[in-house]
């Protein structure tokens, strides 16, 4: 007799803040056909989801944290078919409901470390009731295992997965015959998220009078403190801001290189897609970003907060379109061998299975 499938609550962010309705479609897909039955859970913005086919549960009682056990009590109600056998917090503003719903279900707890903000805060990590930790490489892992050893023995380093873009652009990396070049960013938009300096380093660009336009995904709040820096710089007539669902769609046809804006360190999940994309990739030397782009130099790195430097290396890479591409072609390389979504899926679906075996089933269930 076949054995039933896993079906495991994947609890999310908002796509306005993640920008990934469409890779956890598809994720949701390869679970299915490793004997996963994923229900994704999340605080809104569900018909990004739906247009990739995917019908989540919403519950907006999610994004605040201290209604956190009234949203898990909530969930039920929604769909009383909604039984899973794990939950899996894919983003940090998702852990605190993720827990309340494991404790309240007596499930299994999975949790993804998905940057390094993920570490401290509301957010942060308790080993009680956690089954495991996916860290998005072994740098994580290794500063999570520093932190705490308890939390380290239940870390699996899972990279992410990502697709290659159905229009991945100019094949020799510049843009065509008329075409003015475009720079792309994306990125959160608070604290932290180096827009600043990226503005900064679109000034100098501008004033050597070249005719570049840039593109910028801001995801989360700010957007309007990132709009007035540029009015101040008069440079806003130059830059383009777009939702998170463009990163999925025309950005990377679009965009001929892309800067990853960080203020401090982080795994670089948007680095990651770049460089999936086949794109050049400047980023400022920062832990995280250097250990994508350093080895097989992958792409530019530049001094943290030097818009100068940040310029220079913008300009580098339009003025020479050969490195450029050279550039771009090793990081498809390494992407597609490093951050294949197959073997996401694969281990992912491994590390369900696992936890599932080990993990008592609820009292509620025993009989």
């Amino acid at each position: 007799m076949a054995e039933a499938p896993i079906t495991v609550a994947l609890l999310g962010g908002h796509p306005s803040r993640t920008g990934e309705a469409r890779r956890l479609a598809r994720l949701v897909d390869r679970l299915a056909s490793r004997g996963v039955s994923a229900r994704v859970v999340l605080p809104g913005g569900g018909t990004e989801l739906r247009e990739h086919g995917v019908d989540p549960l919403e519950e907006p009682w999610l994004a605040r944290p201290w209604l956190a056990r009234a949203s898990a009590r909530r969930l039920p109600m929604a769909d009383p078919d909604f039984r899973p056998d794990l939950v899996h917090a894919l983003h940090d503003e998702a852990a605190g409901a993720a827990a309340v719903l494991a404790r309240l279900r007596d499930l299994p707890l999975i949790r993804t470390v998905e940057d390094d903000a993920g570490l401290d805060g509301p957010s942060r990590l308790d080993p009680r009731g956690l089954a495991a930790v996916v860290a998005c490489d072994a740098r994580m892992a290794a500063l999570l295992d520093a932190r705490d050893r308890a939390i380290g023995r239940l870390v699996r380093v899972i990279p992410p997965g990502f697709d290659p873009p159905a229009d991945p652009g100019p094949a020799d990396g510049s843009p065509p015959v008329g075409r003015v070049p475009v720079i792309g960013a994306m990125g959160r938009l608070g604290p932290g998220s180096g827009f600043e300096t990226f503005l900064d380093a679109v000034h100098r660009v501008v004033e050597t009078g070249r005719d570049v336009e840039f593109l910028v995904v801001g995801l989360g709040p700010g957007e309007s403190r990132v709009r007035r820096r540029a009015d101040r710089l008069g440079i806003a007539d130059r830059l383009t801001f777009a939702g998170p669902s463009t990163l999925e769609d025309a950005f990377w046809g679009v965009v001929d290189v892309y800067h990853q804006p960080s203020a401090v360190p982080s795994c670089g999940r948007h680095l990651m897609a770049a460089m999936a994309a086949g794109r050049p990739c400047v980023a400022p030397d920062l832990d995280g970003l250097r250990q994508l782009l350093s080895p097989g130099d992958l792409g530019l790195l530049v001094p943290p907060g030097d818009p100068a430097a940040l310029a220079r290396a913008l300009l580098s890479m339009l003025d020479r379109p050969l490195l450029a591409r050279s550039l771009a072609d090793r990081a498809r390389a390494w992407a597609c061998t490093h951050l294949d979504p197959d073997r996401e899926a694969d281990a992912l679906a491994s590390l369900y299975g696992a936890v599932a075996r080990t993990s008592p089933p609820p009292a509620t269930r025993r009989s």
